[in-house]
C-alpha cells in the first residue's frame, strides 16, 4: 500500500509506492554510474586530444627527438625523431587515418576537442539532473520511514489507553 505524504508547498496529499521509488531510485543510481563512467571516458580523451595538440606543436616547431610509448601503459618507451615534421597521421574513426598538413590536423583535433567538451558539458547537465532527482528520492523515502515509525509507535499507545 502506498503511504501518504504531505507537499509542504501545497498541503495537497499525495499517495506514493514505497516499492516504486525505491525502484527508481535504483535505476537513477544505474544511470548515475553510466554517466558518471561516459564523463570519466569524455576526460580522459579531452586529455588525450590536447596532449596531441600539443605534442604536434613541439614537434613542428622544435623537431628533435620524442619519447614514442610501446604499449598503452606506459611501461616501456622508444626514442624516435619524427621523419616528416610537416604531416601528421591522424585518425579520422574506426580503422581510417590520413596523413595530413599539420595546421590541418590541429584543425582537426581541435574541432574534435571541441565537440567532446560538448559532450562532458552535456554529460554534466544530465549527472546534475539524475542526481537531482535521485536525492529528492532519496528524501521522500525518508520522509517515508519517518512516517512510518510513527505510525508504528503511536499505534501500541492508542491500544494502552482504550
Amino acid at each position: 500500500m502506498g503511504e501518504r505524504v504531505v507537499s509542504k508547498e501545497s498541503r495537497e496529499r499525495i499517495t506514493v509506492d514505497p516499492n516504486v521509488l525505491l525502484a527508481q531510485a535504483q535505476e537513477l543510481a544505474r544511470y548515475i554510474e553510466a554517466l558518471q563512467n561516459a564523463l570519466a571516458a569524455a576526460e580522459a580523451t579531452r586529455t588525450n586530444i590536447r596532449t596531441a595538440i600539443e605534442t604536434i606543436e613541439a614537434v613542428s616547431q622544435e623537431g628533435g627527438e620524442l619519447l614514442v610509448p610501446a604499449d598503452t601503459g606506459g611501461t616501456a618507451y622508444f626514442k624516435a625523431k619524427p621523419l616528416d615534421k610537416e604531416k601528421v597521421i591522424v585518425h579520422l574513426g574506426g580503422e581510417y587515418y590520413a596523413s595530413l598538413p599539420v595546421d590541418q590536423a590541429r584543425e582537426k583535433l581541435e574541432k574534435r576537442l571541441d565537440a567532446v567538451e560538448k559532450q562532458e558539458a552535456e554529460l554534466r547537465k544530465k549527472l546534475e539532473e539524475a542526481t537531482r532527482q535521485y536525492q529528492a528520492i532519496q528524501s521522500l523515502l525518508q520522509q517515508l520511514a519517518i512516517a512510518a515509525r510513527q505510525a508504528q509507535q503511536a499505534r501500541p499507545a492508542k491500544k494502552e489507553s482504550s
